[in-house]
């Protein structure tokens, strides 16, 4: 590691130590010499969450008594870390909507400051799947901290959820020029990789291999999960079980490998080894949509159609009622007409499992996307 950027760790590190011991002129005076070093992305996306989840702070009576204290001080300097640290405690305990009340304070802060914004950018895409507007704020983001380049990458999710494929690529394939000339050792490849994301969320399976290769000879783990995963939505299961049983063994706790991982079972009819790994995906994440739809297509191939109802039944009724609609198909107490529904489900989402809200506008939809050219603004 550069000695610039382990200067950055040890600060970061000294920074989350002060936040945890309740000495936040401390930890914001750190963050401001921080601040001064030019931080990389990967620093910036820390800072925006300067709360250490694996610190002793994850208790949530320690984190209300970090509330309390910031809340109580009447300290006028920081002012963008004292909202930065008591939007990001709001959000760990879940008082969302004063956390984004709150966030629209990052706007009025210096511009040194403003790559704070990405906070709230999260917060009106995931909430008000409000994209344009999230748009605005990330682009406010880019202009402060160009160096934070992960925010063209969502900043392209954006444009991708409206409609505009072309203004997505072009976003990412300048973010890759552009770190490919200057980005540090492995930036380029890892915008590359999220290029490839984005081509296997629309189904372009050969675009997306192309992006991944790389990343997957280097044994990057997502290059893994989501080249597995093209693989697979290309028929090449033995491959894409290959891919993604690397992946398990790099990242054993993301739920989406085992996602894809239980599909690749699926394909190759091995029902108790694609239930094993729904299962394992189910408990690794408190959003568990794919994992059920795995769980009642693999019981359905074990032959409990009892079981694969009540999976259906446990999917969210706004999802499942829409497609049967959509497919004038009615499911009741029929479970292949369950498994018909539940198959175009994952048609229309080609290679997207992930389950950000915001992203259902890419195979949820009741209405064709408007063009950027006749959305009203």
């Amino acid at each position: 590691m550069h000695r610039l950027e382990m200067q950055q760790q040890e600060l970061l590190g000294r920074i989350r130590a002060a936040i945890d011991a309740l000495r936040f002129a401390e930890a914001f005076g750190l963050a401001e010499e921080l601040l001064d070093l030019d931080p990389t992305t990967e620093v910036y996306e820390e800072l925006l969450r300067p709360v250490d989840r694996a610190a002793a702070a994850s208790d949530p009576p320690r984190l209300y008594e970090m509330l309390d204290r910031l809340e109580r001080e009447r300290d006028s300097a920081h002012a963008p870390w004292r909202l930065l640290l008591r939007c990001a405690l709001l959000q760990r305990l879940e008082w969302g909507e004063e956390a984004f009340l709150l966030s629209a304070g990052f706007a009025r802060q210096p511009p040194r400051y403003a790559w704070m914004r990405y906070n709230r950018a999260v917060m009106l895409m995931s909430r008000l799947h409000a994209l344009d507007e999230a748009g605005a704020e990330i682009a406010a983001v880019l202009q402060a901290a160009p160096r934070f380049w992960k925010a063209s990458g969502t900043l392209a999710e954006c444009a991708l959820c409206q409609g505009r494929e072309a203004e997505a690529f072009s976003q990412m394939d300048a973010c890759v020029a552009r770190l490919a000339v200057d980005g540090r050792p492995g930036d380029a490849e890892t915008a590359r990789v999220w290029r490839g994301e984005l081509h296997l969320w629309l189904g372009h399976y050969a675009e997306a291999i192309a992006d991944l290769a790389q990343g997957a000879k280097e044994r990057m783990p997502y290059a893994l999960i989501w080249g597995g995963a093209a693989r697979l939505l290309s028929e090449e299961s033995a491959a894409a079980l290959a891919m993604l049983d690397r992946a398990v063994e790099l990242v054993p706790r993301d739920w989406e490998a085992y996602v894809w991982r239980g599909e690749a079972h699926e394909q190759l009819a091995e029902w108790d080894l694609a239930l094993a790994d729904f299962d394992q995906a189910a408990r690794l994440t408190a959003t568990p949509f794919w994992p059920g739809v795995g769980r009642a297509l693999a019981k359905l191939g074990r032959g409990d159609s009892a079981g694969a109802l009540e999976e259906f039944g446990s999917l969210p009724r706004r999802i499942t009622e829409f497609f049967q609609w959509k497919s004038d198909i009615r499911v009741a107490n029929d479970a292949a007409a369950a498994a018909a529904i539940l198959r175009e489900m994952r048609r229309a989402a080609r290679g997207l499992r992930r389950h950000e809200s915001y992203l259902e506008a890419l195979w949820i939809r009741r209405t064709p996307v408007a063009s950027s050219e006749n959305t009203p603004r």
